[in-house]
């Protein structure tokens, strides 16, 4: 085996992974090559997301084997790993998969975060050495650590209420954005968007009744906007939204949805009911933008349709094809 050198690469293929989910699943199959396992499975349970990962060499094992038999040995105290042979209760189960023996590695990182490793194997005569078993603990708490990070990698740029990228990542994602537009002439457009008369909502309404309301307009923002878009909680009741290679007429219609969405929900109750509407503010970014200034716009924007009544949206004026890419406005000016 060479789970030495599988720790180590693991290890460091943790520290700048983009997509996490697949290098678990990646690393299934590279624990079956590195062991001879027949079977390999990730089971991560992580604050009520669970998620699955395996590679079963000779595709016998049902679906339902690592789900259950993990989990119940997962609560069991006492040491690192478990060995579970094709014996007593667990012999339908292991005839069924094909597998002689198991062994499994439940690491708990956290009150509601824990990941099994389940290493299966069905050679006739096959024994774990010592060192072997204790590799593949190295290799769960590996994982384990890696899991974790991603966690902490996801709080610190998710707004845990909403669900919606927080300030954070917009500062660290704004300024390349407006890189782009400037180097490749690409349009973009900003949306600011806060919700009309919310300390009133608290006010009279509760903060239970405000917390709903935040939570359904964020759903609504989600729910608005395209794959290429973003949706952003700055903090309290207001939001942002992010529309690469589009221009202001193009925001503005999704805007224009948003608030039509928003107009149709409903919040308190039979005698105290309530309807919220928001208002919002378009900015463009140009050659001459930086992140401060186009957030500066979209503000005032903002507040020119607060100023205007709310339950609106401002778009900047003496925007000459605003939805179409410069360069091909360069190309009819000069025809």
């Amino acid at each position: 085996m060479e789970l030495g050198k599988l720790v180590a690469q693991l290890s460091g293929a943790m520290l700048g992974v983009e997509d996490f989910h697949a290098l678990l699943q990646e690393a299934t199959e590279e624990i079956a090559r590195a062991t001879g396992a027949a079977f390999v499975s990730l089971h991560l349970d992580r604050a009520g997301e669970r998620l699955e990962y395996r590679f079963d060499r000779g595709g016998r094992v049902p679906a339902t084997f690592t789900p259950h038999l993990p989990l119940r040995i997962a609560s069991t105290a006492g040491t690192r790993s478990h060995l579970l042979t094709a014996e007593g209760p667990n012999a339908r189960v292991f005839a069924e998969a094909g597998l002689r023996f198991a062994l499994l590695v439940p690491v708990r990182m956290s009150k509601e975060e824990e990941i099994i490793l389940c290493v299966g194997f069905g050679e006739p005569g096959h024994a774990l050495a010592t060192t072997e078993i204790e590799g593949i603990e190295a290799l769960g708490t590996i994982l384990a650590l890696g899991a974790s990070r991603h966690t902490f990698q996801q709080m610190a740029i998710f707004d845990p209420f909403t669900k919606l990228y927080n300030r954070r990542w917009l500062e660290a994602h704004l300024p390349a954005e407006v890189q782009r537009v400037q180097r490749f002439q690409q349009p973009l457009a900003v949306l600011a968007l806060d919700v009309d008369h919310f300390k009133s909502i608290n006010d009279e309404h509760g903060h239970p009744v405000g917390d709903r309301v935040l939570s359904a307009i964020a759903r609504v923002l989600l729910d608005s906007i395209r794959g290429t878009d973003y949706a952003v909680r700055i903090g309290g009741d207001e939001f942002l939204a992010l529309f690469p290679g589009t221009g202001a007429a193009g925001a503005a219609r999704i805007a224009g949805r948003m608030l039509e969405r928003v107009r149709a929900l409903s919040f308190g109750d039979a005698r105290t009911p309530l309807r919220v509407t928001v208002s919002g503010g378009v900015a463009l970014a140009n050659h001459e933008s930086t992140m401060e200034s186009l957030l500066r716009d979209a503000d005032n924007a903002l507040y020119e349709a607060k100023r205007a009544g709310r339950d609106s949206i401002r778009v900047p004026e003496n925007t000459p094809h605003i939805d179409e890419h410069p360069a091909s406005v360069r190309r009819r000016a000069r025809a």
